[in-house]
């Protein structure tokens, strides 16, 4: 986690919190950043600068759902928000 200070006084950047199935940040606009699951090197959502709309920093998510049933285990998924999360094209 990177504690920087915006010109408005909002403090708290980067990564909160990292598990195995969820990670969870703050992410500055003006910055790129990567959140990613802890011992999986394989997903990773890369934000690039610019990507996040306004100026103050942004919560950002992502956390896998698991399915499994009684014929095989099927592959993850990886969900990423809050709702309504949108991207600028850079």
């Amino acid at each position: 986690m990177t504690d920087n200070t915006s010109g408005n006084g909002h403090a708290l950047t980067g990564i909160c919190f990292q598990s195995k199935y969820l990670a969870i940040g703050y992410f500055s606009p003006n910055d790129s950043s990567e959140l990613r699951f802890i011992g999986c090197d394989k997903i990773v959502l890369e934000i690039p600068e610019g990507a996040l709309p306004g100026t103050d920093p942004q919560l950002v998510y992502m956390y896998l759902e698991m399915y499994e049933d009684n014929i095989s285990t099927m592959s993850p998924r990886v969900n990423c928000g809050p709702d309504g999360l949108c991207f600028q094209v850079c």
